[in-house]
């Protein structure tokens, strides 16, 4: 799972996007995205969904 997110967090990063905007999108707010981005909240199937198009990959690209 450790590496999942370290996946996402560059995959945002790259994108340019902020954890305001994600969190935004993903109907939670900034410090909501934070935790689940330090591994502190549990990532669920859809909002690994969500962010895999947000960040325009497929999902098994950040498992």
């Amino acid at each position: 799972m450790k590496k999942t997110i370290e996946k996402i967090k560059t995959a945002r990063l790259e994108k340019g996007y902020s954890q305001d905007y994600m969190g935004l999108q993903l109907g939670i707010s900034q410090r909501a995205y934070c935790k689940l981005e330090c591994g502190k909240t549990k990532l669920t199937l859809d909002r690994l969904r969500i962010i895999a198009k947000l960040v325009e990959l497929n999902p098994e690209e950040l498992l």
